[in-house]
This record gives C-alpha cells, structure tokens and sequence, in this order.
C-alpha cells in the first residue's frame, strides 16, 4: 500500500504576538482581587486603563490569573487541605468576623475540622448541636 499526500494550501506568515498578561496588569489584579468586583469588571477596567491589549488578552486569561491570585490566598499548605483550611481561618481577618476553629484534628486514621461562623453569635438559645 502506497500513501501520496500533497498539501496545496499556503498559510499566512505567522506573526508574533504578545498574549502573556502584562507585570501591571497582575499587580493591579493583587490590588483589586479581593474588592467586590466581577471578574469581568476587572476585565473591562484593565482594558479601560490601557494595561492590557483586548485584541490579544482574552478574559480566560484574566480568570485564570485571578484564580491563580486566589489560590495564593488561600491555599496555606498544598499538601495539607484541611491544615491549609485551619490556617485561614486562624487569621486575623478572619477572627475579626467571628469565624473560630474549636476543633482540629489531622491523624493517621482521622482528619477533622470544626468552626464557628458568624452565624454563631446570631444564635441567642442553643438547646442541641449537631456534628455531622
């Protein structure tokens, strides 16, 4: 059996083309990340400030930066899921807004966590906890 193949299209010089986020545009999402913006917001903001070209700069590649940042945030300890949780929620921030860890434990056999919320102190008459 005998293949013949002959590719006849001619395609267009390919042109370089910056499609990296800028350093500004992701120091200016570390500034803004945790404000109540939407994404798209931040999007049309960076767009509007000149700090991205639109024409290059999808808003995947700001959903994923900004998830990126997000991470950072909050994730503590890689390895450790429920340690990277206790972590946050030991912080200042967080304590200030009444979140409270009153019970961590992470052995061989048992992982747990349990935290108070905001909620909490909302709750005047407390007859029975559930622990689930």
């Amino acid at each position: 059996m005998e293949l013949f193949i002959q590719h006849l299209c001619r395609h267009e010089n390919l042109v370089y083309r910056q499609n990296y986020v800028p350093q500004a545009a992701i120091d200016f999402f570390e500034t803004h990340v945790n404000s109540q913006l939407r994404r798209v917001d931040l999007y049309n903001m960076l767009c509007k400030e000149g700090l991205i070209d639109p024409t290059f700069i999808r808003k995947a590649h700001i959903n994923f930066w900004i998830s990126e940042l997000l991470g950072r945030e909050y994730v503590k300890d890689v390895n450790n899921q429920l340690h990277s949780a206790k972590l946050v929620l030991e912080e200042p921030s967080m304590r200030s807004k009444d979140f409270e860890v009153v019970l961590y434990k992470d052995t061989e056999y048992l992982a747990t966590i349990a935290f108070v919320t905001p909620f909490w102190s909302r709750v005047e008459i407390v007859h029975e906890i559930v622990i689930d």
